[in-house]
């Protein structure tokens, strides 16, 4: 089982409301359309373009749509200053988009307040404030080259998973990190950061 510090999924999902977890599905879905409409449509710009390139492009993607579908919920605040893009919910749970690996660990341009968003507890900024950081996104197949599934994921230090969960509908379960045990139907979602993209 994961520490008894750290909230579980379902406590996590309960807090954020069925509205924001749908709209994490909805917009992976719609980043999954937009991406092969992207290979499909532009062949020239797909093939010249780097790989951390490519993964920004997912990134932005997945967090307009997000931002788009969670913008006139009455608890949610966009922060978006160009390289820093999250969302916070409730003043208690601020969401990142991430790409996640198979293993669940994601990728982080190594700032201080990105490493701080990594870990759980108080921070430096804003040490009074009692939230949950988050990761909102989605398993990337390196073999393919492909979005796989929507997840989200808690953590505690950039490679210290506690879990990692799939949003429901979408395919089997999976839970990753820590001793975290599957739990019956999930949710998560995320998107990718790439070490060097600057992206937060």
């Amino acid at each position: 089982m994961a520490p008894t510090l750290y909230p579980t999924f379902e406590q996590i999902s309960s807090e954020l409301g069925d509205k924001i977890i749908a709209a994490m599905v909805a917009a992976h879905a719609q980043t999954v359309i937009d991406l092969d409409t992207y290979r499909a449509e532009l062949i020239d710009f797909v093939s010249e373009s780097s790989i951390r390139g490519h993964a920004n492009w997912i990134h932005d993607r997945m967090f307009a749509n997000l931002a788009r579908l969670v913008d006139d919920h009455p608890d949610v605040v966009i922060q978006d200053n160009g390289t820093t893009r999250q969302i916070m919910v409730s003043q208690r749970h601020r969401i990142r988009v991430k790409r996640h690996h198979d293993d669940g660990n994601i990728s982080v341009y190594e700032t201080q307040t990105a490493l701080e968003f990594c870990l759980q507890g108080p921070q430096t900024l804003f040490p009074e404030l009692d939230e949950i950081r988050l990761m909102a996104g989605y398993m990337w197949d390196d073999a393919t080259g492909e979005m796989g599934l929507a997840v989200l994921s808690l953590r505690d230090g950039t490679n210290n998973v506690v879990w990692v969960e799939v949003l429901p509908g979408q395919g089997e379960v999976v839970s990753l990190g820590g001793d975290a045990t599957p739990q019956a139907p999930i949710i998560g979602i995320a998107e990718e950061d790439v070490r060097e993209s600057g992206i937060e």
